[in-house]
């Protein structure tokens, strides 16, 4: 663990607000990021980010001793997060995600930078495979070879709008394949 972050940590657990501040500041982005990866809805998340800080106020006195205080604000988040999301708080499904095909694009261009585990890699391509060949086409066009819609539209021949319309459904069955794996996963790494 950084020497800062022990500090910060250390300064926490002796209920220093400025430390509570400092942590806060330093995590907050990539509790942020996850989050989005996560649940797609940046209120749940940053109330969630909130939460999460507010009860390490609240319990400072009772933290343990951490070896690496990244990770364990990670987990923290991520079971927290994972809890509202599951419990339908926030809300009302998990069918409840981002239509837009260009959020979508983002979301899996971020989940193909991630290191996942070997399952996850595993059960993606299992995924993948159950698509249809032209769906399994576009995807790779689109986020393997980074054509954009019409670059794909150009190469195979058909509308601008089928592609946009083909690769919306891919990654919507995609999201749906994956979606209790994630949730496994990230709930308990």
């Amino acid at each position: 663990m950084a020497e800062n972050d022990k500090i910060l940590w250390q300064g926490l657990r002796e209920g220093k607000e400025k430390a509570l501040l400092g942590l806060y500041q330093n995590y907050y982005a990539d509790l942020m990021r996850i989050g989005r990866m996560l649940s797609y809805h940046s209120d749940i998340s940053k109330d969630t980010v909130n939460q999460v800080f507010l009860e390490l106020w609240e319990r400072h006195e009772r933290l343990p001793e951490v070896e690496n205080l990244r990770s364990y604000l990670i987990t923290y988040f991520k079971r927290k997060l994972m809890a509202e999301i599951m419990q339908g708080r926030k809300h009302d499904s998990w069918q409840d995600w981002h239509n837009d095909t260009e959020t979508s694009a983002t979301i899996i261009d971020e989940m193909i930078e991630e290191e996942f585990s070997a399952e996850m890699k595993e059960k993606l391509s299992a995924a993948m495979a159950k698509l249809p060949k032209r769906q399994r086409e576009f995807l790779k066009l689109r986020y393997y070879e980074g054509m954009n819609y019409e670059q794909i539209a150009e190469h195979t021949g058909l509308t601008v709008r089928t592609i946009y319309n083909k690769i919306h459904e891919a990654t919507k069955t995609l999201r749906e394949k994956v979606t209790w794996l994630l949730a496994l996963i990230f709930c308990y790494s």
